[in-house]
């Protein structure tokens, strides 16, 4: 599985991007334990090396390959 970390004006995000089928079923497994703090999205390679981000917004099914979990922005205190 291969992952990343995205942070954007204060907002962190989890991407999980599955490569195989037990991984896929996994991750809904996941989706459907957290339905409010994940969404289906893709990040994928793009020519000149760097990688992009696209976004689905679908609760039950998408074609797009990584699951996306949103980490809260105010700090976990220790």
């Amino acid at each position: 599985m291969k992952t990343a970390l995205y942070f954007d004006e204060n907002d962190a995000q989890l991407v999980l991007t599955p490569e195989t089928e037990w991984e896929k079923s996994i991750l809904k497994m996941i989706r459907a334990s957290y339905p409010d703090a994940t969404f289906w999205g893709e990040f994928y390679a793009c020519n000149g090396g760097w990688i992009r981000q696209s976004q689905s917004y679908s609760m039950y099914e998408s074609t797009d390959s990584s699951l996306i979990m949103r980490m809260p922005k105010t700090p976990i205190s220790t």
